[in-house]
């Protein structure tokens, strides 16, 4: 009876080394993060007073994966309100660029876009 139970053990372990179980799935690395590529953008406004109310400078950075500016990128300028000018800003050493809002005196929203996948939004008060 111990002969018949060791090719049955045998047969066992082989099935249980030879990995018989369902396979890992393989994952693909992910895409690593390219320096100089756009990733983030921030909008900040600062509006004006007195003489230049209803004025704001507003102003987006463009940062890389690495937390770097991004030189030349387009940044393009929205408003809800009012005008700003320039509408579209290449990005500068510092990965900044600006324009100008004009509007009346209110809240208006004003939109930075860098491509269709970078999009940052602020509410600025004017005066």
């Amino acid at each position: 009876m111990t002969r018949r139970r060791f090719p049955t053990l045998l047969f066992a372990l082989g099935i249980a080394i030879s990995g018989c179980a369902a396979e890992t799935p393989f994952y693909p690395d992910p895409p690593k993060p390219v320096a100089g590529q756009p990733t983030s953008l921030e909008l900040s406004a600062t509006p004006m007073t007195g003489e230049k109310a209803g004025q704001a400078i507003v102003t987006a950075r463009i940062l890389d994966a690495y937390a770097n500016p991004v030189v030349g990128a387009s940044v393009r300028f929205d408003t809800t309100s009012g005008t700003i000018s320039p509408s579209a800003v290449a990005s500068d050493a510092n990965g900044r660029g600006s324009a100008l809002l004009l509007a009346t005196r209110g809240t208006v929203k004003v939109t930075a876009s860098v491509d269709p996948s970078l999009v940052a939004s602020t509410l600025v008060a004017i005066q």
